[in-house]
C-alpha cells in the first residue's frame, strides 16, 4: 500500500490590510498522507485569486499581482515545510491558498486574503501654502536683496507661501530656497521629487 496525499496546511498571514507595493510575505506549505509504504508523487503549489474565484499559480515574474520568489514544489516529500517569499506587485485584495495534487488534489482550508494599498498619489495645493518638516537652515542676505536658505533637515519650521506648488514624495537631506518671487529646492531629495512652482 502506498502513502496517499491526505491534507495540504497553508502557514500565511492572516487577513492583512497593512501591505503596500513592494511589500513581501511569506507562504509556507507541507502535506500528510495515509497508509505506510512509498510514498505517492506529490506536487505543492502557490496560488492566488481576486476575489473572483479564478484561482491561478502565482508566477515568479511580473510586474502585477503578487510573485513568487520560486515556482511549484516538485516531489514534495510528507511533513516537509516548503516556502515561498511572495511579493506585493500592485494594489488589489488577493486570496491565497495551498495547493497539493496527488492521486487527488487537496487545498488548504485557510484562504487569508491580502490586501494591497496603492502607492503615493500627487497632491496639488492652490492659493497659501504651508510648509511643515523638520528643517534646520543658516541663512544671509545678498546685497541685492536676494535671501538664500541652506542647511539640513533637523528642526521644525512653517512658512506661508502663496502660488501653487505640486508636491510628490518627501524631502531628504539639503535643500536651497531662493526667494525672489520664485521658490527652487536644490540638492539631494529622497523617493520622489517636488515638481514646479512659481511664487509670485
Amino acid at each position: 500500500m502506498a502513502r496517499l496525499l491526505n491534507v495540504v496546511y497553508l502557514t500565511a498571514p492572516a487577513n492583512s490590510t497593512g501591505k503596500n507595493i513592494n511589500d513581501t510575505f511569506t507562504m509556507t506549505e507541507y502535506f500528510t498522507t495515509t497508509g505506510t509504504g512509498t510514498q505517492e508523487n506529490v506536487n505543492l503549489y502557490w496560488q492566488q485569486d481576486q476575489g473572483i474565484a479564478t484561482w491561478i499559480d502565482i508566477a515568479t515574474t511580473g510586474t502585477t499581482q503578487l510573485t513568487a520568489s520560486t515556482g511549484a514544489q516538485l516531489a514534495a516529500t510528507r511533513d516537509t515545510n516548503y516556502s515561498r517569499t511572495i511579493t506585493c506587485k500592485s494594489a488589489g485584495a488577493y486570496v491565497i491558498r495551498a495547493k497539493a495534487v496527488g492521486s487527488s488534489t487537496k487545498y488548504s482550508v485557510n484562504t487569508p486574503t491580502i490586501t494591497i494599498a496603492s502607492g503615493p498619489t500627487l497632491q496639488s495645493i492652490a492659493g497659501s501654502l504651508a510648509v511643515g518638516g523638520m528643517i534646520t537652515v543658516k541663512t544671509y542676505k545678498e546685497i541685492k536683496g536676494v535671501e538664500v536658505f541652506t542647511g539640513s533637515l533637523t528642526k521644525n519650521i512653517s512658512k506661508n507661501l502663496s502660488g501653487t506648488l505640486d508636491i510628490l514624495g518627501e524631502l531628504f537631506k539639503k535643500i536651497s530656497i531662493l526667494l525672489e518671487g520664485t521658490l527652487t529646492f536644490i540638492s539631494q531629495i529622497y523617493k520622489t521629487i517636488i515638481k514646479i512652482f512659481h511664487i509670485r
